[in-house]
């Protein structure tokens, strides 16, 4: 049995080789980069997406609703397939536009709006610290695995404590180094290629393991499906097609919409060949992964069939029950992968709207002029990057604490989801409408936002499940009613008042750019 110093060791100098990654990747950066390398390196960069929910949650929501767990990678694989033509041109509009991130896209987009950018920002910060949580329970929950016999923290908020500081001293190593967030993250993105491919493989060697140790491959685990009453009745059953589509839109649109997402997609494209890699190598990613929970789910079942184990530790805890532990500590590594990336990516891209789109303007109005270049105020606007991260991960570990811990990492995911979403109806009628306004966005973005606080935020909560949950105004899930109610809210807001108010020429430049651009096939 490991025990909890090594796993801890473990963890700590597997952080530090991703820090050396980018590190030397910055530092022996050559000149002419090849064009492949740039392709795979962003392909594999976007698998960012397969956080804790993706790598634990899905497992965990496979055992409680069977095929319930498939919307969220079937969402991305949409947008990667029929979706194509909408996200290539959000994707070029974005880089030809310069934008640095998902609030300024939308900002630019609408005459440049510095109001919107702050909206934008701040429900950026109040979706993604959920999700942030979300990463800190993970890492929390596979350590406590390996510390069940020895109790060495008795504590799971100590320990959530401990990972949110090293946490907050990696994302400030990685994600503040330079000023610049038009300049390419060369080194960042080489360490989140290598965790991306790190995860698929942990996640492959588990499932692999399921199917031919603990099983005799597909038609042993088939078998076992079709034989046993409980395992027979989640998988061949009634699905739930309700959530199982609100979840797919959801998903789908969080692809586009999450701030990481869209620095990964947008601000780090360089070239076509990124996007012609990424349609296939991406989708064929998501595809790989969703098929192995089959197996990691059915021997979980199996296995701890008069066990307690929480289910969304089923992938940790089989390697570990058949005393497996080299594979015990790749999926630990490949768990961990899994939320590092997504924390370091996200803080970094939240920090940069926080000190662009909030406080920056407020310097500007105190700062003259003459001091914007000098290496002061640089300094200054890093040390408010170095702030903005380490309070985003510690609201992240407050949410933490007073969350309800009954919630399941899917449910504290879709919290996420349903608030990211409200950037869609900007960001779609902004591509394709040229007459949404400054004034109808931000009725939008308010409207649902507001919607999303009264239905989604504040019954989870109280403890209310978003997926099993209902309110009493339809038979629909909490999660269904949310995202509906809310969503046709932000898009009947957009629409009428940007019907009834004026656009000024800059947006109407804008609405030009955006609409009228017309991206290479």
């Amino acid at each position: 049995m490991l025990s909890t110093l090594q796993i801890i060791i473990i963890a700590f100098a597997y952080v530090c080789l991703l820090f050396l990654i980018a590190y030397i990747s910055d530092k022996n950066k050559p000149k002419v980069i090849s064009s492949h390398r740039k392709a795979l390196v962003y392909s594999f960069s976007l698998a960012i997406y397969c956080t804790s929910w993706t790598f634990y949650g899905a497992v965990g929501s496979a055992a409680k609703t069977g095929w319930g767990y498939l919307p969220i990678y079937l969402g991305p694989i949409l947008i990667y397939t029929l979706g194509w033509p909408l996200f290539k041109r959000f994707v070029r509009v974005g880089h030809e536009q310069n934008t640095t991130s998902i609030s300024d896209f939308i900002a630019s987009r609408y005459g440049k709006s510095q109001s919107i950018a702050a909206i934008v920002t701040i429900i950026a910060v109040i979706a993604i610290i959920p999700y942030i949580s979300l990463q800190l329970k993970a890492i929390s929950a596979s350590l406590q695995v390996f510390d069940a016999q020895q109790n060495l923290f008795m504590d799971q908020h100590v320990n959530s404590l401990f990972i949110t500081f090293m946490l907050i001293i990696f994302s400030i190593l990685f994600g503040t180094r330079n000023l610049d967030v038009t300049e390419h993250q060369y080194g960042i993105m080489n360490a989140i290629a290598f965790e991306s491919i790190i995860k698929l493989i942990a996640f492959c060697a588990v499932g692999g393991f399921a199917l031919f140790s603990i099983f005799d491959g597909p038609v042993s685990l088939i078998n076992a499906m079709t034989t046993n009453d409980s395992l027979k009745a989640l998988w061949f059953e009634d699905i739930d097609i309700e959530n199982f589509i609100t979840q797919t839109i959801l998903a789908a649109a969080a692809i586009m919409c999450l701030p990481r997402q869209f620095h990964v997609s947008v601000v780090e494209y360089h070239q076509d060949k990124d996007l012609q890699y990424a349609r296939w190598i991406f989708p064929g990613y998501l595809i790989l992964i969703s098929l192995f929970v089959i197996p990691i789910v059915v021997a979980g079942s199996l296995v701890f069939a008069n066990d307690p184990t929480n289910a969304d530790i089923y992938i940790l805890a089989l390697p570990l029950s058949e005393n497996q532990n080299y594979l015990s500590i790749l999926v630990f590594i490949g768990g961990l992968s899994a939320a590092t990336g997504m924390v370091i990516v996200a803080t970094v891209a939240l920090s940069t709207m926080i000190s662009n789109d909030l406080l920056l303007p407020i310097l500007l109005q105190i700062t003259e002029t003459q001091h914007f270049k000098d290496k002061h105020f640089n300094r200054k606007m890093l040390r408010i990057r170095r702030f903005a991260i380490a309070s985003c991960l510690l609201l992240s570990y407050f949410f933490y604490r007073v969350f309800d811990e009954s919630q399941s990492l899917a449910s504290i995911g879709f919290l996420s989801f349903t608030a990211v979403l409200q950037f869609l109806p900007a960001l779609i009628l902004g591509l394709f409408w040229t007459r949404a306004t400054k004034i109808g966005a931000i009725a939008g973005l308010l409207g649902g936002i507001v919607c999303w606080f009264i239905l989604t935020f504040l019954p989870s909560l109280n403890g209310e499940n978003l997926l099993s949950g209902t309110s009493g105004l339809t038979s629909f899930s909490l999660l269904t009613e949310s995202m509906v109610i809310s969503l046709f809210i932000n898009l009947s807001a957009t629409f009428i008042f940007s019907k009834i108010s004026q656009q000024t020429l800059t947006e109407k430049i804008q609405a030009y750019a955006y609409t009228k651009s017309t991206p290479r096939k």
